[in-house]
Formats: structure tokens, C-alpha cells, sequence
């Protein structure tokens, strides 16, 4: 399957929020995940003078996760992530959220 570039157009504006689960680290910072989302639309790049996706032309639901400690972000950024549909994309929070909550032991 060959991918075109696209460009990402009406973006609606990002919900977001953080989870924290009782974990602390040695430092007895508390342990989260910001997770924040939105909604955005696809198509063709005709100008690749601007930033453009491998992403597939048409709407899309997007998430961002970002592990933080007491509240700001912590480790490495993450990126956005795009999914086809709703349900993708909180099966990718779930997934996200129950790994990190058994990273810290509190799963």
C-alpha cells in the first residue's frame, strides 16, 4: 500500500486529563499519565512546504499520552497517535493507562 503525505485540517479542541493512581516514585513524586484528545480531519498535501502525516486521507481520532510526575510531564515525549475510529482509540488509552499503572506495581 502506497501512503501519500497529507495535511491535518479541522481540528477540534484537545480535551485532556490527567490519571494518577496512588504510585509514587523514591522521591514521593506522584505518578500520572496526561492523556489528551481531539479529533481532525485528513487530506492530500499538495505543498510539502509544511509539516505533512503518513497519515491516511479522511477523519481521525487522535491521542496524545505523556507519563508525568506530580502533574508535569516526565520521560521521553510521545507523539500524537491517529486511529480510524473512537473505539481504537480508547482501547489504546486502556491499554496505555493498564501498562503504566503495572509499570509502577499498582496493577
Amino acid at each position: 500500500m502506497t501512503t501519500i503525505r497529507t495535511k491535518r485540517i479541522n481540528e477540534t479542541n484537545a480535551a485532556t486529563v490527567t490519571h494518577e493512581w496512588g504510585a509514587v516514585d523514591a522521591k514521593g513524586r506522584q505518578i500520572g499519565l496526561f492523556i489528551s484528545t481531539r479529533e481532525c480531519d485528513f487530506v492530500e498535501a499538495t505543498n510539502l512546504a509544511f509539516t505533512s502525516y503518513r497519515v491516511p486521507v479522511g477523519h481521525a481520532f487522535a491521542a496524545k499520552m505523556q507519563m508525568t510526575k506530580d502533574g508535569k510531564a516526565w520521560g521521553s515525549t510521545q507523539q500524537e497517535q491517529y486511529f480510524s475510529t473512537d473505539e481504537e482509540r480508547t482501547a489504546a488509552i486502556v491499554k496505555r493507562l493498564h501498562a503504566a499503572m503495572k509499570k509502577t506495581g499498582t496493577l
